[in-house]
């Protein structure tokens, strides 16, 4: 009895070499815990790197948008992955050994975020479905300022966030106004918010009904069939605002592009040829306008697949919703655009041109503007003659409409800054030599021809040159030559001066 209870007791518990054997860790286990620890570490790592590498700077194209400007929802979208990265991967390494990850982890999370993105994508799919406009606002066609047009080239688009139904930048479109305002972008408002423009900024000087007809782009032949349309409104004044920098180059492309007012082309058999042979070598890219207000992102999405999905649809509505609020208000604080464009200039001089005194900082681009105002080329000599016919023939038809009209000229920043180069001890180089010599000629024949047949006019070079001697601001600091909110207000002020004397004195304009 004894002996066959030793036996039991002696079966039932473990031997030594058992007990050693369980004690003793597993080759298996170890293996398990070690490739645990290397991919936290890689996770870890990944983490942090791509959060530090994909940064605002080196994702800049893709944050920058057509006018120049950053999105902020694309620049909020950087900075939160940016942060949640490197957070997260700093947590990670830190709390490696009390953290139970593996790569069975992440692909049941990356499955329920693919499904939890293909849920809202259908539920989204279905409320569009009930809802038009909705379906509208999210459709895979974006909403640019403006449309082809085979007459204008373009035309503005009534759809566009801040458009009126005539497709112009107000807030109503009216029937009636006191002052009608025709131009290009400088008149629209490029980069500013529309109540920054300078028709609207004049519009509270005033207290006066002002309607702004203008389009990036367009040129004198443009406005010149926009004041038809203006006459209609009843303005006592019509205000076209010129550009030297494109409208030349406007007004040709125009008319031997596409063919408007063909009546305005040269019969002097030996310019023709001129031009002709001129084309042959260097014929213009007519395709090259304004950039559309539209992001990188906005664009690229187009025609590809990821256009049908509406969750990215939404995206780009809150994109530009946002945009549409802030535009105009970071416009004076593009230094981190400007620190990047700074680089790009220092690097690339034959096209850009850096001005930096202790006083005032901006980049010009006078290899740029010096194909809009070449007077060696027959075609600029030619878009300044039509320019010139399009001038009388518009004051001429406000006349008839007794109407005042009233050439507001606007230079390029190159032309206002160079004023300053001495000053500074700076020389300046030969591209920015050549386009202020050529614009002035430009200036000075259109001066002539304005006060040979008592066309009202207001030259703001002078104007400009003396706001800025004076500690003014009125463009970006980057290479944009447009006004900034600063800059349309002094055109507004000096109209609303011009405005009031002509109540006063009527006949001496």
């Amino acid at each position: 009895m004894e002996n066959s209870e030793f036996r039991l007791n002696q079966a039932s518990s473990p031997t030594d070499s058992e007990t050693i054997r369980d004690e003793q860790p597993s080759p298996n286990g170890d293996f398990v815990k070690k490739n645990h620890a290397r991919f936290i570490w890689v996770v870890s790592c990944f983490l942090v790197l791509s959060g530090l590498c994909l940064n605002q700077w080196v994702l800049y194209p893709q944050l920058v948008l057509g006018n120049g400007q950053r999105s902020i929802l694309l620049l909020i979208v950087v900075w939160g992955f940016d942060v949640s990265a490197v957070t997260s991967g700093l947590l990670l390494l830190v709390r490696r050994n009390k953290t139970t990850l593996s790569p069975r982890t992440f692909f049941f999370s990356g499955l329920m975020l693919l499904l939890m993105v293909v849920g809202m994508e259908l539920a989204l799919q279905a409320v569009v479905w009930g809802i038009p406009s909705l379906d509208q606002m999210l459709s895979s066609v974006p909403i640019l300022p403006a449309l082809p047009d085979p007459q204008y080239g373009r035309i503005p688009n009534p759809r566009f966030p801040g458009h009126d139904a005539n497709g112009f930048r107000n807030p109503i479109a009216l029937t009636k106004a006191d002052c009608v305002t025709i131009g290009d972008s400088f008149t629209y408002g490029c980069r500013v918010r529309p109540n920054q423009s300078w028709p609207s900024q004049l519009q509270r000087l005033t207290d006066r009904s002002i309607y702004n007809m203008s389009l990036g782009g367009y040129g004198p032949i443009e406005e010149l069939m926009l004041l038809n349309r203006a006459v209609e409104m009843r303005p006592s004044l019509v205000i076209y605002a010129m550009f030297i920098g494109n409208d030349i180059y406007d007004a040709y492309t125009s008319v031997y592009y596409r063919n408007q007012f063909p009546e305005f082309k040269t019969q002097d058999a030996a310019f023709q040829k001129a031009i002709a042979d001129r084309e042959r070598e260097a014929p213009f890219d007519d395709t090259v306008r304004m950039q559309d207000t539209v992001s990188l992102l906005f664009r690229d999405m187009t025609g590809s697949a990821l256009n049908r999905l509406k969750l990215c649809r939404l995206f780009c509505a809150m994109e530009a919703a946002i945009q549409s609020k802030t535009d105009g208000i970071l416009s004076n604080f593009h230094y981190l655009n400007f620190r990047n464009e700074r680089r790009t200039a220092m690097a690339n001089s034959e096209y850009y041109e850096l001005f930096e005194t202790p006083d005032y900082v901006t980049i010009l681009i006078p290899a740029f503007r010096h194909k809009g105002v070449n007077l060696d080329d027959p075609r600029i000599e030619e878009g300044l003659r039509i320019s010139q016919q399009a001038l009388l023939k518009m004051n001429t038809t406000a006349q008839t409409h007794a109407i005042d009209f009233l050439v507001l000229l606007i230079p390029n920043k190159e032309r206002v800054i160079y004023e300053f180069y001495p000053a500074n001890n700076r020389v300046a180089s030969e591209a920015m030599s050549r386009v202020v010599k050529y614009e002035d000629e430009i200036r000075r024949r259109t001066l002539g021809f304005l006060g040979e047949r008592k066309i009202s006019c207001i030259d703001l070079l002078p104007v400009l040159k003396n706001y800025l001697a004076n500690g003014g601001r009125p463009y970006f600091i980057d290479h944009d030559t447009h006004f900034n909110p600063e800059g349309n207000g002094l055109v507004a002020r000096i109209v609303d001066q011009y405005m009031k004397k002509e109540s006063h004195d009527p006949g001496n304009p």
